[in-house]
C-alpha cells in the first residue's frame, strides 16, 4: 500500500543519511591523517641509508596488511 511504500522509502533515507554521516566522519579522519603525514613527511630524515631503507620495507609491509584487512573486511 501507499503508506507501507512511504515507510519503506523513508527506512532508505535514514539509512542513507547514517551512511553518509558515517563516510563524512570517516573522510574527516582521513582528511585529519593526510595532514598529520604531511607534517611529519616534511621533517628531515636524519638516519642511515639503511635505516631509511628498513622504514620504507616496513612502511609498505603495514601498508599491505591494510589494504588486506581492507579487502577483508569488504567481502
Amino acid at each position: 500500500s501507499r503508506l507501507e511504500f512511504i515507510a519503506k522509502e523513508s527506512s532508505k533515507m535514514v539509512d542513507f543519511q547514517r551512511r553518509m554521516d558515517r563516510l563524512t566522519n570517516e573522510c574527516e579522519a582521513l582528511k585529519k591523517k593526510i595532514r598529520d603525514l604531511t607534517a611529519t613527511i616534511e621533517e628531515p630524515f636524519e638516519g642511515s641509508e639503511d635505516e631509511l631503507k628498513l622504514l620504507i620495507t616496513n612502511f609498505q609491509r603495514d601498508q599491505d596488511k591494510k589494504k588486506r584487512e581492507t579487502q577483508d573486511s569488504q567481502t
